[in-house]
Parts: structure tokens; sequence; C-alpha cells
């Protein structure tokens, strides 16, 4: 007789605490954490020295001390990562490398110090920390072959570092003459010369090769090159603070509008082939630099930055004329800048609008634009709306009444309506017959017959929609619906309607006469129009 005794089946191993704790440690160190845990010690224990009180009045000492400790320390960093790379350990070897370059620009920033100090001090500095940054990176360049450290990179190198040695001096002499100068050295520095030095990444050699190590990055330049421009804004931001300059966050808008174009430019020494969704994701960006411009009120800084967009989009959308999303932010970009018009042009062209009126405008007139080019009847109800509010608000005091910009949107709603193919949405014919007896009902109800220019008006709008309806007709070869120039001919009737007194039973023949032949031909023409409904011999 068989067993039914069954070996039992053994527990699944699964994970214990101590494991996760293990696994995480282990991922933890292979990031190896330290590098930059000890470089955040090396700057901190810097500014510690800097506000120590036993160098008060030893200012030599102290510069000294920490000039020397950083000097030694990135010495030591670039050996450690030569040494590394000799051994094949890429990813630490390249580490090392990226907080060299974090580092490099930092004695330059005591240059600033060092200036106040006298100019033997001054040079002192200046050429120990430049001879000592071009003899690390050409180590850097000799004896890590593999690492991706190209010619025109390091030449862009060459011209921050001198950028920045410089600028401390010419702060110095130029804050002997005034201050004005120096703010205006400032501002330069902000809006001319550190977007110009980011905008050289874009002459970097394209990759031909993603690297399988760390060192072979496709992408290593431009982070070396990032990294370079942000050590010299903190400098001159430094140079700010010390001269007691106002720094505005708009100053950051041209440096991010070259960053943001840089990336849509260099999107292939991230990836060999970048989808595209993140072109387009990329695209997008340039658009909301110009509006951090407008952070302290800087139009001059919008103005420009979005009349470049412009520009920008304008030439992509010219090579490839079926990108609409292209074609939508040149219409925005446009916008943008026409919306930071200076005020000495404002106030020529619109003496009575404001700032804010002229950006209301803007935005207005991209929605009209924007509904114009589609066929989609949701779009016209927001050209519509947009058309009330350019009316209402932009024309206030050419027209003194609202209900003028009402009559000017259900207009737009209905030459809209010709372009509209009532297949393809529904409730498209409902909607349109809703305008015009909408129109018509606001005319006889709101529009005031005392007034002259409203009476004009209105037989004006009604002239332009009828003129659209044979426009449509003479493109199309086909008669648009025909409760629009109904409509028209109805709203042509209320003013001379209504300036009848009705508390008179007589009424001039002439002027009766005239009614009565507007009526008749009204008529008629809706007849005519609507006769193949019911004759099909076409006679």
């Amino acid at each position: 007789m068989m067993s039914t005794e069954q070996t039992p089946t053994p527990p699944l191993l699964n994970p214990t605490t101590e494991s996760q704790i293990f696994y995480w440690c282990r991922r933890l160190l292979a990031c190896n954490p330290f590098y930059l845990i000890s470089a955040a010690c090396l700057l901190y224990g810097m500014y510690q020295l800097t506000i120590d009180p036993t160098f008060r009045g030893e200012e030599h000492r102290q510069l000294a001390t920490i000039f020397g400790s950083l000097q030694f320390y990135e010495v030591l960093l670039v050996s450690t990562a030569i040494f590394l790379a000799w051994r094949k350990i890429w990813y630490d070897s390249t580490l090392l490398v990226v907080l060299e370059t974090m580092l490099v620009l930092v004695p330059f920033i005591l240059v600033t110090l060092a200036v106040f100090m006298g100019n033997p001090v001054a040079w002192i500095v200046c050429g120990t920390g430049a001879g000592l940054a071009v003899v690390k990176f050409w180590s850097l360049k000799r004896f890590i072959r593999e690492l991706n450290l190209t010619e025109r990179l390091l030449a862009i190198g060459l011209v921050v570092l001198l950028v920045n040695l410089a600028a401390p001096f010419r702060f110095r002499i130029v804050h002997m003459d005034s201050l004005a100068h120096v703010t205006a050295y400032s501002r330069i520095g902000w809006l001319v010369v550190l977007p110009l030095l980011l905008g050289l990444a874009n002459g970097l050699r394209r990759p031909t090769g993603w690297g399988e190590v760390a060192a072979q990055r496709s992408w290593l330049p431009l982070l070396i090159t990032a990294i370079w421009l942000t050590a010299s804004a903190v400098h001159l931001y430094c140079l700010g603070y010390i001269y007691d300059l106002v720094w505005q966050p708009s100053f950051l808008a041209p440096l991010l509008w070259v960053a943001s174009w840089t990336m849509f430019n260099r999107l292939g020494d991230f990836a060999n082939r970048p989808t595209d969704q993140l072109r387009t994701f990329l695209s997008i960006l340039p658009v909301f630099t110009p509006l951090l411009g407008a952070w302290d009120g800087n139009s001059q800084i919008v103005l420009w930055l979005a009349g470049l967009n412009a520009a920008i989009y304008a030439t992509v959308y010219f090579n490839r004329r079926d990108n609409r999303t292209v074609f939508h932010l040149l219409t925005i970009s446009l916008t943008t800048a026409l919306a930071a018009m200076p005020e000495s042009i404002r106030q020529a062209l619109l003496p009575s609008f404001s700032r804010g009126a002229c950006v209301m405008g803007v935005i207005l007139g991209y929605i009209i634009f924007r509904s114009l080019l589609s066929r989609s009847p949701k779009l016209a109800l927001a050209g519509a709306l947009a058309t009330t509010c350019a009316v209402n608000g932009l024309l206030r005091d050419i027209w003194h009444t609202p209900q003028l910009g009402i009559q000017a949107g259900l207009a737009f709603l209905l030459i809209h309506s010709f372009r509209w193919v009532d297949q393809e949405h529904s409730g498209a014919a409902g909607l349109r017959i809703f305008a015009a007896i909408a129109w018509v009902a606001h005319t006889f109800a709101a529009v005031d017959e005392t007034a002259a220019s409203s009476g004009w008006t209105v037989t004006l709008l009604a002239a332009l929609v009828l003129g659209c309806f044979f426009v449509a007709w003479l493109i199309r070869s086909a008669w648009p619906p025909k409760v629009i120039p109904a409509a028209a001919f109805l709203v042509m009737l209320v003013m001379p309607a209504k300036s009848i007194p009705l508390s008179k039973f007589t009424v001039p023949s002439g002027l009766f006469s005239i009614l009565l032949a507007f009526i008749l031909f009204g008529l008629g023409t809706f007849i005519a129009l609507m006769r193949s409904r019911w004759d099909r011999s076409g006679k």
C-alpha cells in the first residue's frame, strides 16, 4: 500500500526587512554619494571661514586659507579622477570630473574679495587660479582619453574663465566712476553676456556615437557647459550683492530662453532618435520664457524675446508647413510681442489704451484669429465672445453702449457659420438659426433708435453679413443657409421701423412706401432662395 504522505512544499522565500535594507544600502553605495557630500562640506566650510570672527582684521590670511584649501581639494579631486579612470572605474571618475567642473570657477568668486585688498593680492589669486584651472583640465584631457572633453568645449571653458576673471576688475573700475555704471554693467551681464556664453554650446560638435561608459556620454559636454554658466551666474549675483545692486527675476528670462532653445536644438545629444512628442514639448518651452520678463514689468525683455521667438517659429514653419503646433506657437509669440509694445508707440497709436487693455486686446485677437482658421462651431462661439469683449472693452471710447458689442459678436457667429459643415457637427444648424433669431430680437429690443451711430453701425453689420453671404456663394458655387440673409434683411428694417412714432396714426406715404419696398424685396428674395425646396423643375 502506497503512503499518502506528501513531502511538504518549502515556503516561498519572501525578502525580509533586513534583505531590503541591504538592497537599498547597496543601491545607495553604488551611487557613491560621499563625493557629493564631501564637496558640500567643503563649500560649507569655506562659508564658515568667511564669517569666522578669528579672521577679523586678517583678511589676507583668511583668503589664503580658503583659496589654498580649495585648490588642494581640486588637485586631489583631479588626481583621483585620473587614477579611477586608469582602473576603469568610469562612473566615479566621471562624477569627480563633474564635481571639478562645479568647483573650478569658485576661486574666481574670491577674486572679488581680493580686488578690494589691492592689486597685488588680486593678481596673485587670479594668476594662480587661472593657471591651475588650465593645468587641471589639460590633465583630464591628457590622461583620460576616453573622457568626452572636446576641443570646442575647452575653448568655451576658456572664454567663460576669462569672463569670470575680468568681471571683478571691471566692476571695481566702473564703481570708482559711478554706481549707475555698475548697475548698467550688471544688466548687460545678465541680459547679454550670460545668454551669449550659453549660446556657444550650440557650436559643440554633434555626437556621432553614444558611449557605453559614463565618461563617453554624448550629453556630457552640454552638462559641463551648463554647470560653468550656472557658476558664472552665481558669480555675477555675488558681484551685485557686494555692490548692493537690485536683482530682478526678469534677468533670468534671456538665459532661460537660450537654454530652452539650446535643449531643442541639441536634443540629439540626449537621444539617438528622439520622439516627436518630446520635440513638441521642447518647442513649447520658449513661449513661456518671455513671460518671466513681465515679472517686474520689464516689457522690453518680453518684446525682444517674443519677437525672436516669432522669427524662429516663422523659419521653422516656413520649412514645415504641415506643423500646426509651430503655427500656433508663432501666433502666440506675435500676440505676446504686440502686448509688450513700448509705451511711446502705444501712446501714438492708441492714446486711451492702457497696457492691460493692450494685453487683453492681443489675447482676444488671438482667440478670434484662431477661430477664423477653424470650421468648428465651438471655436466660433469662443470667437463671438471674444469679439463681444473686444468691442465693449477696447472700443468703449468710440461706442459708448455695450449693445453694439453683442451685435458684433452675433454677426461674427453668423459669418463664421458659412464655413460649417452641418453634417460633421451636431447642432450646428440649430445654433445658426438661434443666432439669427437672437440677432434680430436683440436689434429690435436693445438697440437705441435715438442714436444715429447705433443705427448706422447695425445697418453696416447687416450689410457686411449680406456681403459675406454672396462671397460664400461665389466661392462655393452653392447657396449658403438662407436664414442668414433673411435675418440680415430684418435687422436692416428694424431701425426704420423703430423710428416710426407709434403715438401718431398718420404715417407719411413716402416713408411707408420705402418701408414696404424693403419688406417686399426681402420677402421676394427669400421666396426665390427657397423655391428649390418645392420646385424641382428648376424653372
